[in-house]
């Protein structure tokens, strides 16, 4: 996953940490850019794809789901 996005709210959360490059808003010429870049860059592009890809399966990965919705439930049962 070679992502490129906008800059913009949650766009710069999920991009950051090098698993993505971050565009300016209303950039044609950035965004061009950086995207040459990756197609140019093959260790670049790997990188950016690993890292998105570690990043989005310890964010979304089912056992963390499970994990989170079991300990919401908790603190739900606690508030009753």
């Amino acid at each position: 996953m070679r992502t490129l996005g906008t800059a913009i709210r949650g766009t710069r959360e999920l991009l950051s940490g090098g698993s993505g490059t971050l565009i300016p808003p209303r950039s044609s010429e950035e965004l061009s850019k950086s995207v040459l870049e990756i197609l140019n860059d093959a260790a670049k592009a790997g990188a950016l794809g690993a890292n998105g890809r570690n990043k989005m399966k310890g964010r979304y990965e089912i056992s963390h789901s499970i994990e989170d919705h079991l300990a919401l439930h908790a603190k739900a049962l606690k508030r009753s």
